[in-house]
């Protein structure tokens, strides 16, 4: 390989966008995550991570699609095991999607749509080394899955592989199976 081009440089941000900065994944690593004086720069990412959060959801409004958007903790409490070694914000299902598919579903399923974890999201996540972009698909949210399996019978599992395989640079993992599947190949 030749020298490299200033095109080929590591890319600039956009201005105005939001960065993440060393601070942000600090404040979440090792002892650091348990530790109260840290809760202010905690909070300082929950909220560039719910303004991500808040930008995406209209992105998607705008597309026809309405979801809400949320937050996790950024203090050490009893509901995080008094640790906060990540943080994000995740996009699922908004009230009145909820309220449409609680007719669809009948009473006895109606109750999965009511917390997020059992229902499919799309989430960014910060943790002290990493920061992740996902779609999950909890074991929890059985309607999801169920509906993803029926639109892969439907249309195709190439169709599905088509639009892992534009995701260069992502892994696909399931659950906690050991092995991951690199997108893209």
């Amino acid at each position: 390989m030749g020298p490299s081009k200033a095109s080929d440089a590591e890319p600039r941000p956009l201005s105005g966008a939001i960065q993440f900065e060393e601070g942000d994944f600090h404040a979440i690593s090792g002892s650091c995550a348990r530790d109260t004086q840290f809760d202010d720069r905690r909070l300082q990412t929950r909220r560039k991570l719910g303004a991500l959060g808040k930008s995406a959801a209209e992105g998607f409004k705008a597309a026809g699609v309405e979801l809400l958007s949320r937050t996790s903790l950024h203090r050490p409490t009893v509901f995080n095991q008094k640790s906060v070694k990540r943080q994000w914000v995740y996009l699922c299902r908004a009230k009145g999607e909820k309220q449409r598919l609680r007719k669809v579903l009948g009473r006895e399923l109606a109750g999965d749509l009511d917390a997020a974890y059992r229902n499919m999201f799309l989430c960014l996540a910060i943790e002290a080394e990493r920061l992740e972009v996902s779609l999950q698909i909890r074991s929890d949210a059985w309607y999801d899955g169920q509906n993803l399996i029926r639109r892969i019978k439907a249309d195709g599992v190439q169709s599905w592989l088509k639009i892992l395989n534009q995701l260069d640079g992502f892994r696909l993992r399931l659950h906690d199976w050991k092995g991951e599947w690199m997108c893209g190949s």
